[in-house]
């Protein structure tokens, strides 16, 4: 355990290429407290997917945040934390069964796997829109659509108010990247919030008067043990598929792309064999994930190697450096789609395991592959400028060359 801040995990530096970082975390011990950021930090790919499972670290993060906030600031911003803390994925058993329970059903591997055809139908016109171009921006002109319109298809919203969802959604990953909870960043996010649920509570009147075959028809139907999700547990849940359709898909498309570019004897390996595509986005997830880090609370005294971290303390779950981890993984730095066995923790553990990892292994699978087959040469036309965040690793966008035609 280290009590120092030798380690400037919230550089621009470390953001943008956390991985020395890490590397050096883990030469220095296994846990960590950082004055500067007031929290502790798990590395270790053992201490990581245990403190995932374990109910000891309460997956409740918002309510710390803002039971610090000022009485006149607690009122201000109740919206916000009332509406984000229905999220499922920051609530803990019992609050958080029903609405998993109902979110799993939409997101079995069975109903995913059905979306093939759409997702490359979607995949080959948003290619066959740049393919004479010569020059493919990944986020803007793919990795952001992509997601967008299959999620919007999926709950059943139009595709063309994609970009204004897309800017609630990106109000949001500032708020959870943000390495401080400031009032502009509260303020942006609970204005993103407000006009959020006003979307849809647009959207579940008509689906009440006009049901469809969508996820939000489904959810307004749907009963998890006798009961029926209220109004503000189903607009949470709007949101948050919509924030986690859009976001981590589309930084693991980029992340992947900016891995296979970087590593030219890896490209050529998937291109002459394709049937390694399932095992490559798994090495890209290890990799690179695209969310780097998660955060739990403490709400007993949970002691881990020599460290002993009090109840009520703020806990960074390091998702991107376990899958580093120099005692899980042989020549953890090395980018190797054929690596057996990987077994990363990039979509969580546990009772949070992410719902949507089915959906985002199909789409990079076939966004991987095809951009690969379709765009001979492809290659960087630029280094990646990264985004500012605390939580998500990707860059703003990615400009790869190829030979048009």
């Amino acid at each position: 355990m280290t009590l120092d801040q030798q380690f400037d995990i919230a550089s621009y530096e470390a953001r943008s290429n956390p991985f020395p970082i890490y590397q050096k975390m883990f030469e220095a011990g296994d846990v960590h407290w950082n004055e500067a950021t007031q929290g502790w930090y798990l590395l270790r790919y053992d201490d990581v997917t245990s403190a995932l499972r374990d109910s000891r670290f309460s997956a409740s993060r918002l309510q710390p945040v803002y039971n610090r906030l000022p009485d006149a600031l607690k009122e201000k911003y109740a919206l916000l934390f009332h509406s984000l803390g229905l999220w499922s994925l920051l609530l803990d058993p019992p609050e958080h069964t029903p609405i998993r329970k109902l979110i799993a059903t939409a997101f079995a591997p069975r109903l995913i796997s059905g979306l093939r055809p759409k997702v490359e139908q979607v995949v080959d016109e948003l290619i066959d829109a740049v393919i004479d171009t010569g020059e493919i921006k990944v986020i803007a002109d793919f990795a952001y659509p992509l997601p967008a319109i299959i999620i919007a298809e999926m709950l059943g919203v139009p595709v063309e108010d994609r970009d204004m969802i897309k800017g609630w959604s990106s109000a949001i990953a500032k708020f959870f990247g943000a390495q401080q909870m400031t009032p502009d960043v509260i303020e942006q996010t609970q204005d993103a919030v407000a006009q959020m649920n006003d979307y849809f509570s647009a959207i579940l009147d008509e689906r009440r008067a006009h049901p469809q075959d969508d996820i939000i028809t489904g959810m307004l139907n749907a009963e998890v043990d006798g009961e029926k999700l209220s109004q503000d547990e189903m607009l949470a849940t709007c949101s948050s598929l919509i924030f986690g359709g859009h976001e981590t898909t589309t930084y693991l498309i980029a992340n992947a792309m900016v891995a296979l570019m970087t590593h030219p004897d890896q490209k050529d390996l998937l291109l002459a064999d394709p049937a390694l595509i399932g095992n490559a986005v798994e090495e890209c997830l290890r990799y690179d994930a695209p969310l780097q880090r998660t955060t739990r609370a403490s709400v007993a005294e949970i002691a881990i190697g020599d460290a002993v971290i009090p109840p009520g303390q703020r806990i960074f779950v390091m998702l991107g450096a376990a899958n580093r981890d120099p005692k899980h993984y042989a020549n953890p730095d090395t980018f190797d789609i054929t690596r057996k066995d990987i077994k990363h923790a990039s979509f969580g553990y546990g009772l949070h395991f992410c719902l949507g990892a089915s959906l985002g292994r199909l789409e990079a699978q076939v966004a991987v592959m095809h951009l690969l087959e379709r765009l001979p040469n492809l290659r960087l036309a630029e280094t990646p400028v990264y985004v500012d965040s605390h939580s998500f690793h990707a860059p703003e966008d990615v400009r790869l060359a190829f030979e048009a035609g």
